[in-house]
């Protein structure tokens, strides 16, 4: 385990943080748990958010993506 990953033990508890698409009224909606306060809940949304992303980033292979060939300049 690298230095800077959580040990399971520093963890918190489970949370449950959802987007519910209504399609009737065309709109999103945050579920969240009782215990959260809506800014918690919007915080756990966009740290979980941010982790996909760069999760999914980090799978991609950008090595030549946006390499132009000018790298003796």
């Amino acid at each position: 385990m690298a230095e800077d990953e959580p040990t399971p033990e520093l963890l918190p508890d489970l949370r449950v943080v959802s987007i519910i698409h209504d399609a009737d009224a065309d709109r999103f909606g945050v579920s969240y748990d009782e215990d959260l306060d809506p800014f918690h809940a919007l915080g756990l949304l966009m740290a979980g958010m941010f982790r996909q992303l760069v999760e999914c980033t980090e799978a991609l292979d950008l090595e030549d993506a946006f390499d132009d060939g000018d790298d003796d300049l």
